[in-house]
């Protein structure tokens, strides 16, 4: 009888141990990566305003070969690295590790109905596994397939609801992104 008490008292002061440890992991912040390519900088403006309401870190996808300001050549490198499947090479060589996040917010400005062609590169380059991947994308007329695209692109992940916002109303798209990451639950 004494064994069992024994027995008894151990297995409750384990799973007060336990539940403890439970409940101190889900309590704590989940680590936040805003990962973006933005060619005009209405891209940035949008994972600055997430960066604010999240307190995520900003990692911004550089090509090594720096577009052009040119909307005409850039139209037409795109069309070309889209039709090639290229992934052009990022600043440095390296492609930014998601590794310690939870959860990863993946911008891109909408090029020819997908997300561009620097991100391609970012994401081939990580593995989604057990990762919260929230799209969000800037355009000129339409939200296209952008926000389907990033997330098809990361199939081991937990996809959220994306956000797509026009570039003419960015600046003032504060309210609409607060929205949005309040129904995702990241209030502030």
């Amino acid at each position: 009888m004494k064994n069992l008490v024994k027995v008894f008292l151990f297995s409750a002061l384990v799973g007060v141990s336990l539940s403890r440890s439970l409940a101190a992991a889900e309590a704590a912040p989940a680590k936040i990566a805003i990962v973006y390519f933005s060619q005009t900088g209405n891209t940035r403006q949008l994972a600055e305003m997430i960066k604010a309401q999240t307190g995520g870190e900003l990692i911004e996808l550089v090509p090594q070969d720096a577009y052009s300001q040119n909307y005409r050549e850039v139209v037409t490198r795109g069309k070309k690295e889209l039709d090639g499947q290229i992934k052009p090479a990022l600043k440095d060589g390296k492609v930014p590790s998601i590794e310690k996040f939870d959860v990863v917010f993946i911008g891109s400005p909408n090029w020819f109905n997908t997300y561009a062609t620097p991100l391609a590169t970012f994401l081939a380059g990580n593995a989604f596994k057990g990762k919260v991947v929230i799209p969000f994308c800037t355009y000129g007329s339409k939200v296209g397939n952008t926000l389907v695209d990033i997330t098809k692109a990361c199939p081991d992940a937990v996809a959220k609801e994306g956000l797509g916002t026009s570039g003419k109303d960015v600046k003032g798209a504060s309210v609409k992104v607060q929205q949005w990451l309040d129904g995702l639950g990241f209030k502030k």
